[in-house]
């Protein structure tokens, strides 16, 4: 038995949702069912954050949310929070890259066709330029 998940009311990177949840009753079992459980998603990754009084520069993030990346990026406030490492999984990897650049992060290496580690360059530049300046 397998549990899978999909939010109907999320900004998934998903051409088609209906399609997606028709394709993944092919697979249930006779014993297996449909359900809606009506659950929203009410707690933005930033109130998380501050609740639990993150440091403003996260070392890592590993995000694996089923194409609803830039859902929780839309709950990130980047002014406050940044992360030096981003290791995610992407299944549109040119929007992620766009979205990412414009953040301020790069493209550091693909480990699988849709995981991605991203570095944050501007902390990267910074510390570049710290290390130079003690030589």
């Amino acid at each position: 038995m397998g549990l899978r998940s999909i939010s109907k009311n999320l900004e998934l990177d998903l051409d088609d949702k209906v399609s997606h949840i028709n394709n993944g009753e092919r697979h249930l079992s006779e014993n297996e069912c449909v359900f809606s459980s009506g659950a929203v998603a009410e707690t933005l990754i930033n109130s998380l954050l501050i609740k639990s009084n993150a440091p403003n520069e996260i070392d890592f993030l590993s995000l694996g949310v089923e194409r609803a990346e830039f859902e929780v990026f839309k709950g990130i406030n980047s002014e406050g929070f940044s992360f030096k490492f981003m290791l995610i999984e992407v299944s549109d990897l040119k929007r992620m890259e766009d979205f990412l650049n414009q953040r301020g992060y790069i493209l550091e290496k693909q480990f699988s066709s849709h995981d991605y580690l991203f570095k944050y360059a501007e902390y990267f530049i910074n510390l570049s330029i710290a290390i130079s300046l003690t030589h």
